[in-house]
C-alpha cells in the first residue's frame, strides 16, 4: 500500500506503485468501465441503506477484489497517485459543504450544538492524546510525529458518518451530522497547525488561533460575495460556477496556510441560514425571487457531487492497497489499540453529554475520507519508522463495520421516547 523508502526514487507519493508498460486501452471501454462503475456504485449504495452497511465497505472491498484482478492481468491504473489526493480534496470539501447546508441556527438548536461541540472537541482531543501516547511509547518516537500521526486517527469521518446517519432517528442523525462535520474541522485545524509549528508549543497554539480567526473572517466575506453572486447570475447554469468559486478559495486558503474548511463550513452555514445575511440591508437587496429555488439546485449538485467523488475515491483507495500491508502481527496489533482507544475515551465522553443515547452513538465514529486525506498530508520527514501504514486501512474497515452495530441499534429503538438525561 504505501512505501516511504520508494519516494525518493521514484519522486510520487507513498501510494505509488512501480510503473509497468501496459497495452494502450480503448478509449470506448474507458468509457463502458466508468459508467458502470457509478452505476454499480448507486445500486451498492440502496443496497446497502437497506441493510444498515456503510457503503465505504463494498466500495473498498470491491477496490482490494479489482486491484488482484488488474495484477494478475499485467494491468495498471495511470496516475493513480495524483488522481487519488485531489478526488479526496474535492471530496472533502463537498461532505463538509453538503453537512454545513443542513445545519440551522436558531435558539432552538444552542443546546444541541454546545453538547455536539463538546463532544467533538473533547472526543478529538482525548482519542488525539491517547493515540499519541501509544505511538510515542510503542515506537519510541518524539511527540510532534506522535500527534501528527495519531491526529488522522482521531477525527471522525463525516464522508461515512453523514450519510449513515440516515437510517438514524432524526434527533441522532442530527447529532451525528453536527458532531462529525465539527470533528473534520478541528481535526484539520490542529494537524495543520501542528505540522506549520514543528512542535513548538507557543506557534501551535498562535497558528491554531491566528488561522481559525482569519478563516472564519474570509469565510464571512466570501459568503457574503458569492451570495450576491448567486443572487445575480442569470441562466441555466448557476451552481456550478458557485461551487468552482468555493473550491477556488479553498485552494487559495491552503497556499496561505489558512483553515479553509472553515470558509466552507461558513459558506454552507450562512447560505443555508440566510436570515443571518439579511440582517446586512445591502444583502437583504440582492436576495432574488428565485433564491429558495436556487440553493435547493446547488443542494442537489453538492448531494451529487459528493456521492460521485466518494465512490471514485473509496474505490481507487482499496485498489490502491497492497494486501502485503497486511501481513504480520504489528499492523493488527497496532490497529487494535486504535480501535480501543477511540471507543474507550468515547463511551465516558456520551455517558456524560447523552446518557440515553450512548449505545447507537458509540458506533458511530467512523475513519475515513478525512483519515486518509491527512495521513497523505504527512511529509515524509515526518512520518514514524516502523509505524505500520496498513492500519489506516484496517482501522477504516473496522470503524465502518462497527458504524453498521451502531445504525442497526439505533433503528431498532428509534422509535421508543427518550427516558430522562439529555438527549441529543
Amino acid at each position: 500500500m504505501w512505501h516511504p523508502s520508494r519516494v525518493a526514487a521514484i519522486r510520487r507519493s507513498p501510494w505509488s506503485q512501480p510503473a509497468r508498460a501496459q497495452p494502450a486501452v480503448d478509449p470506448n471501454l474507458i468509457v463502458l468501465v466508468f459508467s458502470a462503475v457509478v452505476i454499480a456504485a448507486y445500486a451498492f449504495d440502496v443496497l446497502c441503506r437497506k441493510i444498515k452497511l456503510p457503503s465505504v465497505i463494498v466500495l473498498l472491498l470491491a477496490g482490494i477484489a479489482i486491484r488482484q484482478l488488474f495484477d494478475r492481468s499485467g494491468w495498471t491504473l495511470p496516475l493513480l497517485d495524483d488522481v487519488l489526493p485531489v478526488l479526496g480534496t474535492i471530496g472533502l470539501v463537498l461532505i463538509v459543504l453538503e453537512g454545513a447546508l443542513d445545519l440551522e441556527i436558531n435558539r432552538d438548536k444552542k443546546p444541541l450544538v454546545i453538547r455536539t461541540l463538546l463532544a467533538s472537541t473533547l472526543g478529538f482531543t482525548l482519542a488525539l492524546g491517547t493515540i499519541a501516547a501509544a505511538i510515542h511509547i510503542w515506537f519510541a518516537t518524539d511527540w510532534t510525529r506522535a500527534f501528527l500521526t495519531a491526529c488522522p486517527f482521531a477525527v471522525i469521518s463525516s464522508a461515512v458518518a453523514i450519510p449513515s446517519a440516515a437510517a438514524l432517528s432524526p434527533r441522532r442523525a442530527e447529532f451525528v451530522v453536527y458532531e462529525s462535520s465539527l470533528s473534520d474541522i478541528i481535526g484539520v485545524l490542529v494537524f495543520y497547525s501542528l505540522l506549520a509549528a514543528q512542535g513548538d508549543i507557543s506557534d501551535f497554539w498562535v497558528g491554531l488561533g491566528g488561522t481559525a480567526v482569519i478563516s472564519l473572517a474570509l469565510g464571512v466575506a466570501f459568503t457574503a460575495g458569492l451570495y450576491v453572486l448567486l443572487n445575480r447570475l442569470t441562466g441555466h447554469v448557476k451552481s456550478l460556477p458557485i461551487f468552482f468559486a468555493l473550491l477556488l478559495l479553498y485552494s487559495i486558503g491552503k497556499q496561505f496556510h489558512l483553515s479553509p474548511l472553515l470558509l466552507v463550513l461558513a459558506f454552507g452555514l450562512l447560505l443555508n441560514n440566510t436570515f443571518v445575511l439579511n440582517r446586512v440591508r445591502w444583502l437583504k437587496e440582492h436576495e432574488s425571487a428565485t433564491f429558495p429555488e436556487d440553493l435547493a439546485h446547488f443542494k442537489q449538485i453538492v448531494l451529487e457531487g459528493a456521492f460521485f467523488i466518494r465512490t471514485f475515491f473509496f474505490l481507487l483507495l482499496g485498489f490502491s492497497t497492497e494486501l502485503a500491508d497486511f501481513a504480520g502481527t504489528t499492523v493488527w496489533v497496532v490497529s487494535g489499540v486504535i480501535l480501543v482507544l477511540i471507543y474507550a475515551t468515547r463511551w465516558p465522553l456520551l455517558r456524560a453529554l447523552c446518557p440515553t443515547d450512548v449505545l447507537p452513538l458509540l458506533w458511530v465514529a467512523p475513519r475515513g475520507l478525512i483519515t486518509v486525506v491527512l495521513f497523505l498530508s504527512l511529509p515524509a520527514a515526518m512520518r514514524v519508522e516502523r509505524f505500520p501504514t496498513g492500519a489506516v486501512m484496517l482501522v477504516v474497515l473496522a470503524t465502518a463495520a462497527l458504524l453498521s452495530v451502531g445504525v442497526r441499534t439505533g433503528d431498532a429503538d428509534a422509535s421508543a421516547p427518550a427516558q430522562g438525561g439529555a438527549e441529543p
